[in-house]
């Protein structure tokens, strides 16, 4: 994909390119001086999207800056020209680059983030064995999830603190749990034991899960209310036909999160169970009694 750039609707008229015009002293039969500033200005940009994405060219000199701008003449004139005008801080940072290149920065993050996914996948393919959970006691340390994850988390204390037993097996799904949350692969434990997963939605309940960034206590909720709901009638109701898709379940505002699922099995039709209920035996009395049905 070709870097690109945002460029504001007023940026031919801005003071700052008025300064670069003026200071640089263009001129042009054809067009104003404004016009030729701000194409130099979007060609340097355009430039510093593919050389210098975080807009720093402390490292570039005059003569690389100035060509980058197309301009023709001293080089250290350009760029006293661009410091002046304050398109350019005095440590050679491009000003405000992050306003323009915004969705640039975005892009690069998300490359960044796919090739450490493809790394850890890679990794993980080579060496399988590191994979695989562990049956030895349980400790922090302890590797138990399918795929690696190294992505950081922050706080967030909104969600209550739940403590699991202590005398938990080591083998047990509490304990796998307990180990995921002292590590960086928190959803993975999630995603392992939520009873309706599938790989077309994992990304989807991956961007649910981020934007609630749990820290361990919001995750030991989540699993919590998890469990909670997977014994749920609701849930158990014609082979999980009414299990929600994962995204739905991180839903903050939803009642997964939020509410404990209904307590009790649904009533059972008087008769039922092979016994005459109360509206049979009473049937069968005004029968023999030769009354009328």
């Amino acid at each position: 994909m070709i870097p690109w750039i945002q460029v504001y609707s007023n940026l031919i008229r801005h003071p700052k390119v008025t300064n670069l015009a003026d200071k640089l002293g263009l001129t042009s039969k054809d067009v104003g001086p404004n016009v030729i500033a701000a194409g130099m200005l979007v060609s340097l940009w355009l430039w510093a999207a593919q050389n210098a994405t975080d807009g720093d060219l402390s490292e570039c000199s005059d003569r690389a800056i100035a060509e980058a701008a197309e301009f023709k003449r001293k080089p250290s004139l350009f760029v006293e020209a661009l410091i002046y005008a304050k398109l350019l801080d005095e440590d050679r940072k491009l000003h405000d680059w992050d306003e323009y290149a915004t969705l640039l920065i975005d892009y690069e993050e998300r490359q960044r983030e796919q090739t450490r996914r493809r790394v850890a996948k890679h990794r993980a393919r080579k060496n399988p064995a590191k994979e695989t959970p562990c049956n030895s006691e349980c400790k922090s340390d302890c590797n138990v999830t399918v795929t690696q994850c190294n992505a950081s988390t922050i706080p967030n204390n909104t969600l209550p603190y739940i403590t699991l037993p202590d005398n938990t097996d080591a083998n047990s799904t509490d304990c796998v749990t307990a180990r995921a949350l002292s590590g960086d692969c928190r959803f993975d434990a999630f995603w392992l034991e939520y009873p309706k997963n599938s790989d077309r939605h994992r990304d989807s309940a991956i961007s649910a899960w981020n934007r609630l960034n749990p820290n361990e206590s919001g995750v030991a909720h989540i699993m919590s209310q998890l469990r909670l709901w997977k014994q749920s009638e609701r849930w158990l109701e014609e082979d999980g036909r009414y299990i929600p898709k994962a995204e739905a379940f991180l839903d903050p505002t939803g009642e997964y999160l939020t509410k404990k699922p209904a307590s009790g099995k649904p009533g059972i039709p008087k008769g039922a169970t092979g016994e005459l209920g109360e509206a049979e035996l009473a049937a069968i009395q005004r029968v023999l009694k030769g009354d009328t049905v």
